[in-house]
């Protein structure tokens, strides 16, 4: 029993050494100086509990994606204030996700992904989410911000794995602009459905949303993961309740209607390689044809 307990205790505290090592490396990757910036004091961590001192109300996004430690730093560009942060998002999936629910901006090869509006770089590498910003918008900034995340995304090993699921949208619906998540506020930011949370999305959910084309027409494609076939059944039920009227029509498994004036909307059940219960959607498709295509083209494409 004693000898239990003593391999116990040593497999914690080399857990809880390693769990410090990797602290104290995220917070040595900020430099004292780069591309014409000084460091403004000590880089800080922050946990789930403590980023509320950080950052109050705009914690949750990231705490919704299963966020697990940021770490900041502040600079000063030319007199003027800079800020990176570096979130540990606990999984590649999740800081993909984080990252992809803005994608606008111009492409930079940082990371495993880097966009770049006025005044904000965002990229992603293995299961860190970077962001730099100032209200500086100057060439300086620009270059200061594509040094720091390139010494960043650099210091992380390897990249990490995209979110399984997307590999659920098929090639020939030509997906862009994918956004991966878990809760109902993400999809509402990215396209609204509904004030009720019609998709019973959750932490258990997840989720992808894409722009496709089929038969160059565009047409929105979504799947989603649930833990149980129960969760998935209130999702459908509730959905068809909601968004549905009386003349939805069912094809081949599926459900789809009319909402608006040439734009069809549909849903149906599915199930995951390894039988998990999944739903794929369509939204504003022209044609119920096209929309019985797209959810049944999602459904067909099991891996």
């Amino acid at each position: 029993m004693m000898a239990r307990f003593t391999r116990f205790l040593i497999i914690v505290m080399v857990l809880a050494a390693a769990a410090c090592d990797v602290h104290a490396d995220m917070l040595g990757v900020f430099p004292a100086q780069i591309s014409g910036a000084a460091v403004d004091g000590q880089a800080r961590a922050y946990d789930p509990k403590t980023v509320f001192d950080y950052m109050d109300g705009a914690a949750e996004p990231y705490l919704r994606f299963g966020f697990r430690q940021l770490y900041a730093a502040a600079y000063a560009l030319a007199g003027k204030p800079a800020t990176v942060e570096v979130y540990d998002m606990g999984s590649s999936a999740d800081a993909y996700g984080i990252y992809s629910m803005d994608l606008t901006g111009r492409k930079l090869s940082i990371g495993q992904g880097a966009l770049y509006n006025p005044g904000t770089l965002r990229c992603w590498k293995d299961r860190c989410f970077i962001k730099v910003y100032s209200i500086d918008d100057s060439k300086a900034f620009a270059d200061f911000a594509s040094a720091i995340a390139k010494r960043i995304t650099t210091s992380i090993a390897k990249p990490g794995p995209m979110p399984a699921l997307i590999s659920q949208l098929p090639t020939a619906l030509h997906p862009t602009k994918i956004r991966y998540f878990h809760q109902c506020d993400e999809l509402n930011s990215v396209y609204y459905v509904s004030t009720e949370n019609v998709l019973e999305l959750g932490e258990t959910t997840s989720a992808v949303f894409a722009d496709c084309a089929y038969a160059g027409k565009p047409v929105k494609a979504a799947v989603i993961r649930y833990a149980r076939p129960a969760d998935r059944e209130k999702a459908w039920q509730h959905f068809i309740k909601t968004i549905f009227s009386k003349r939805a029509v069912s094809v081949g498994g599926a459900r789809l209607e009319e909402v608006r004036k040439a734009s069809f909307a549909g849903i149906r059940r599915f199930s995951g390689a390894a039988g998990e219960p999944m739903l794929a959607l369509c939204f504003e498709a022209k044609s119920a044809q096209t929309c019985k295509v797209v959810i049944n083209a999602i459904a067909g494409a099991v891996r």
